[in-house]
């Protein structure tokens, strides 16, 4: 345990040594869903803890009146407000009768909580309950978060905090050959304001990202890599890299992607194609050796912000 504590210790001093690492690259924070804050559930109670990492200050959330909490995610833009929201889904249900039967109706609701109040307020916007998962994972991004749907069942969401409105995410063009749905969109984070979902073709090592109009049109291709050329380690029957993050900066041949692969975080630029070793890992015995790329990873930017 000492060792491992040691190893880990090296790999932090490395990273806190590059300051445009430290500035740039998506950190994990269990239940993150924000630049600036963190939202945890504490162990043994079932409240909710808002917390800002860089002055340490966190707010318990009050409670909210209804069970079956699916999902937080924090809604903050710094730019636009002091103000944070909480945009909660929760699943409900409701009793149907048909002739002399009863059925039972499953549907989310979305509860907002507002700093600004201190309180939780119903949005009026419910829909019907197809995939209990993928509202743990939502990602804000200009004024909306968004819900990708798992494995393709039902349909990947997005709700614009401001106006109180639901709307469907559209799929990307479909890959030649390939079939979004059944595929698993566990790579969509968002950075400088774009909405970003990566295709990995595992056989090629081509990586695709796509980004989402700012009005939800559609999907275009943003930016691609050609990972089969390098040096990155190969497997005939598995893929032997993970996607942790999609780092864009001002100008496209700068933006880059942090990747996981045994032992190793790597830094790909899209502009000259290079790799860039970032820090070396110890993984846990008997851990998977991309255990980091099952998680999801979320930007750090500090802020004084009150919470």
């Amino acid at each position: 345990m000492a060792e491992y504590a040691s190893s880990l210790s090296c790999v932090a001093d490395k990273v806190a040594a590059d300051s445009d690492l430290l500035t740039e690259i998506l950190i994990r924070l269990p239940k993150n869903r924000n630049p600036d804050y963190a939202v945890q559930k504490q162990n043994r109670d079932p409240n909710y803890v808002v917390l800002n990492p860089t002055t340490k200050q966190f707010k318990i959330l009050p409670k909210c009146h209804l069970s079956g909490l699916r999902g937080l995610t924090l809604a903050f833009d710094p730019s636009k407000s002091p103000h944070y929201k909480v945009v909660s889904v929760c699943i409900c249900f409701r009793y149907t009768r048909s002739m002399l039967t009863y059925a039972v109706e499953y549907y989310h609701e979305i509860m907002t909580y507002s700093s600004e109040t201190g309180s939780w307020k119903a949005s009026g916007v419910s829909f019907a309950a197809e995939d209990r998962e993928q509202y743990t994972s939502g990602v804000y991004c200009n004024g909306a978060v968004n819900w990708f749907s798992n494995w393709g069942k039902g349909d990947s969401v997005y709700y614009n905090v401001d106006e109180g409105r639901l709307g469907i995410i559209p799929l990307p063009p479909i890959p030649e050959g390939n079939d979004w749905h059944g595929q698993e969109f566990r790579h969509y984070w968002e950075s400088r304001g774009h909405l970003h979902l990566v295709e990995i073709n595992s056989q090629m090592y081509r990586v695709d990202v796509y980004e989402m109009e700012r009005d939800y049109s559609g999907w275009f291709v943003k930016l691609s890599a050609d990972l089969y050329a390098l040096e990155i380690p190969r497997d005939p029957l598995y893929c032997l890299f993970g996607i942790l993050c999609v780092v864009r900066m001002e100008r496209d041949e700068e933006s880059f992607l942090v990747l996981h692969v045994p032992d190793k975080i790597l830094r790909y630029c899209f502009g000259d194609g290079t790799l860039e070793k970032i820090c070396d890992l110890v993984v846990p015995q008997r851990s998977c050796s991309l255990i980091y790329s099952w998680f999801r990873s979320y930007q750090y930017i500090e802020s004084l912000a009150g919470v």
